[in-house]
């Protein structure tokens, strides 16, 4: 054998020393990279099925404190029509009537003031014939009245032969501004979708 040829073996034969030995550290490498992916999804799903579970057991603690609620804490009666009212909000005073006005305190819940939304309610409506609704949700249709101040105001139509007229204002011991110089109204955590919610909750009033 010529010493040209011997010396190409020995690369031949180093290269592949060298080269098997990195085959099969990779191969090492990837097995235990697969191993640990494996470890990571388990423990992802793990996580998922732990959040899925812990938001079940909140629903479920939300519908016992529903059951809770008596029907007459649930609703609030405006005579032959009576409106749903959210979880933590309550009547704070009974329904009163003052020359066909009829009008509630609820009391809201609310981190820093007392709270309360004055719904005051009339028999008949003023929005416009071709004025399209805010919302509407079975036999309910909301449409937006123009009113001025801190008020919120609204028209319900129900079944086509209930139609009211609904203003909200908010009141609370929070202090007004020393320099108010415009209408008012108190912070609340009340929002306009809440109030539109609460009207298409409405429902015939239980004999």
């Amino acid at each position: 054998m010529s010493k040209s040829t011997s010396v190409l073996l020995s690369i031949i034969l180093t290269a592949l020393v060298v080269g098997g030995a990195s085959y099969f550290w990779a191969k090492g490498e990837i097995s235990s990279l697969r191993e640990e992916m494996e470890s990571m999804q388990e423990t992802e799903e793990a996580t998922e099925a732990t959040e899925a579970t812990e938001a079940m057991a909140e629903d479920v603690e939300e519908a016992i404190a529903e059951e809770d609620r008596s029907y007459d804490d649930m609703w609030l009666s405006f005579g032959d029509l009576s409106f749903y009212l959210p979880k933590g909000w309550s009547e704070s005073q009974a329904m009163q009537s003052s020359e066909g006005v009829k009008f509630a305190y609820i009391s809201v819940p609310d981190p820093e003031y007392n709270v309360q939304l004055k719904i005051t309610m009339t028999e008949g409506t003023t929005y416009g014939e071709n004025q399209e609704p805010l919302a509407q949700q079975y036999e309910a249709k909301v449409y937006q009245v123009a009113c001025g101040g801190a008020y919120a105001c609204y028209a319900l139509v129900f079944l086509d032969d209930y139609e009211r007229e609904i203003v909200f204002q908010i009141e609370s011991d929070q202090e007004a501004p020393a320099d108010l110089d415009a209408p008012w109204m108190p912070s609340t955590e009340v929002t306009r979708d809440e109030l539109i919610q609460f009207l298409l909750s409405v429902a015939l009033t239980a004999e």
